[in-house]
């Protein structure tokens, strides 16, 4: 008996711990005329890490649809700030915003770990659909959004 608890306690030593990553798609819209500016929020309290990824897929074969990205953090769930995050085309440079330009784009932004609060609320506005231009945009004028945030805990 004393061998078969040794070895159990060997095997709880030896074993691996594997952090968890949580995926959850927090923004699954459309842009266009009608809904320029899309936001949503998401607990990431219990996070070591949190990227975010923005899909934008105009529906034409040019880039009519243009949209911002902004990134804020909140304690509370009710006060919010902007902040900063790191991107693949900025290196080690923050950035407050990103401006999309592809026809297909899929952006990539990630929290500094020292940065993470209780929740995350990601923004995409159209600045372009929502003024509409003299009714330059039309209803074929539109792209599918997606927005979804990794988490590993």
């Amino acid at each position: 008996m004393k061998k078969l608890g040794i070895v159990l306690l060997a095997l709880l030593m030896c074993g691996v711990a594997h952090a968890s990553q949580v995926r959850n798609e927090i923004i699954d819209d459309t842009l266009d005329t009608t809904t320029p500016v899309v936001e949503a929020d998401l607990g990431i309290e219990s996070a070591k890490r949190v990227s975010f990824f923005v899909n934008l897929d105009n529906n034409r074969t040019t880039a009519a649809v243009t949209a911002t990205v902004t990134a804020a953090m909140s304690v509370n769930g009710t006060d919010w700030t902007d902040i900063s995050w790191m991107d693949v085309a900025g290196g080690v440079t923050p950035q407050t915003s990103e401006v999309t330009t592809g026809v297909n784009q899929t952006y990539v932004g990630w929290i500094h770990p020292t940065l993470i609060a209780r929740y995350i609320r990601v923004r995409v506005n159209s600045t372009e659909l929502g003024l509409n231009y003299g009714s330059m945009y039309t209803a074929a004028d539109n792209a599918t959004l997606s927005v979804t945030i990794v988490q590993d805990k």
